[in-house]
């Protein structure tokens, strides 16, 4: 119950105010500063969209609500999904009408399958 309240509390703001995300194509220039830059850090727009994405998926794994939809191996750096999204906003033209976690969470999907 403490899970769900937390999801909630804290997604809220997300779920009402869908203009707070990003489109495809900003993502794909805030993605190219992060394959570019010799500093990436978490506060970046495309590094931060990866992390949140990856970690819902965590919190929703771990307590039973779904099953994992990408595996991604220790060693790959935050530079590399990166560049992973960038070649999958590319690859699929249509991805840049939407939203940042759908295309963030598409591309992690594909990139990144559990077999």
């Amino acid at each position: 119950m403490k899970l769900i309240i937390s999801i909630i509390f804290l997604y809220f703001p997300v779920l009402v105010s869908a203009e707070r995300f990003y489109m495809g194509k900003n993502l794909l220039d805030y993605c190219d500063n992060c394959v570019n830059s010799i500093n990436v850090t978490a506060s970046s727009a495309c590094a931060s969209c990866l992390s949140d994405i990856i970690l819902i998926q965590k919190i929703h794994v771990k307590s039973g609500m779904m099953e994992p939809k990408a595996c991604i191996e220790s060693e790959i750096n935050i530079r590399q999904l990166s560049l992973a999204t960038k070649e999958y906003i590319w690859k699929n033209p249509d991805s840049l009408k939407k939203y940042s976690p759908d295309l963030i969470a598409d591309s992690l999907e594909r990139n990144y399958p559990c077999n």
